[in-house]
């Protein structure tokens, strides 16, 4: 048998005493100790932008619930958008008569505009070319439905808008501006959403177009189907999804001027990607109101002079030159 030969021993531990540091030199440790010190980061804008624009009960901006008003308030200085819940409009009704008038959306007129991947009907009741046409296109019965269903949207989103501009300024902090706004014009536009250039959620989203886009206060817009909502803001790319029961609301270029940059605005920022599951098309409501009185009219009124004063001075003239009359006459 071969003789046996031990294995080498195992090396000998190095002491390390009260840690790991014990065997360096006392200052040396001390000046890692002061020199060590974590890296600020800084997160990638779409990981940053994590938070959304609240959603808040249309019935407690109505009752004026002091922490929903708060959180709306903060959402439309945040984001310049906010999803308002419970809305009341019967979608399921508007989603039928839409179904039931398709073919409105291809007429010849100067309301109805094709944009390549939607269809957009600027709405008005008063439009005989597109009464007289649309009757003919899907019968007298179902244009007087749609119609119907058309303006009481309408009615509802207008107050639903006054609804919410009231909270806006009963809270603003510019008291000298509150007078001063006053709802002007608004457009109520119907949008018809196909499957020609959308495949899949994963395709591009649709936006306003620059024929479409123009200055504005306040803009309600409902989608009748779940959508895929994104906002580009200073936060970086941001998006949430919205269904029928919520109005998106967003914030124009008009009340950030008005607000001096206190609320920001959404205008020109906002895409959208409707869920078209089937070959059905997809339809929105949207209604935008401009203000016809903004915070430069309370420059224009201090400098004026008001029709009652205007009255009372040529009372004194008229008086001044009667009693010159009779003394000379």
């Amino acid at each position: 048998m071969a003789d046996w030969i031990p294995p080498p021993p195992l090396p000998s531990p190095i002491p390390t005493a009260r840690g790991v540091r014990s065997a360096a030199d006392p200052i040396l440790s001390e000046l890692l100790d002061r020199s060590v010190q974590i890296p600020e980061l800084q997160l990638p804008r779409h990981v940053a932008a994590r938070s959304k624009p609240d959603e808040i009960s249309y019935e407690s901006i109505v009752m004026r619930e002091d922490e929903s008003v708060q959180r709306f308030l903060r959402s439309v200085r945040e984001f310049g958008v906010v999803r308002i819940r419970d809305h009341g409009i019967p979608t399921e009704e508007l989603r039928f008569a839409l179904d039931n008038s398709d073919r409105i959306f291809w007429l010849a007129v100067e309301c109805c505009t094709s944009y390549g991947d939607h269809e957009k009907i600027v709405w008005g009741g008063a439009d005989h070319r597109m009464a007289q046409e649309a009757a003919a296109a899907i019968g007298q019965r179902n244009y007087q439905i749609f119609r119907q269903k058309m303006e009481n949207a309408s009615i509802k989103l207008e107050a639903i808008a006054r609804e919410l501009a009231k909270a806006i300024i009963a809270q603003s902090n510019k008291k000298q501006y509150k007078e001063t706004i006053q709802f002007g014009e608004s457009k109520f536009s119907i949008y018809r959403y196909h499957r020609a250039n959308i495949n899949d959620r994963n395709s591009s989203a649709i936006g306003e177009t620059s024929q479409e886009s123009g200055p504005y206060a306040l803009s309600l817009h409902l989608f009748l189907d779940s959508s895929q909502f994104c906002l580009e803001s200073g936060l970086g790319l941001l998006s949430f999804e919205t269904n029928p029961d919520t109005l998106v609301v967003t914030m124009g270029k008009e009340l950030e001027e008005w607000s001096l940059g206190e609320i920001k605005s959404a205008e020109g920022k906002l895409r959208f990607q409707p869920f078209l599951h089937t070959n059905k098309p997809s339809f929105s409501l949207q209604q935008k109101w401009e203000f016809s009185k903004l915070k430069n009219a309370v420059a224009e009124s201090d400098k004026a002079i008001s029709l009652s004063d205007q009255i009372l001075f040529i009372l004194i003239i008229a008086l001044f030159y009667k009693s010159f009359s009779y003394i000379f006459s």
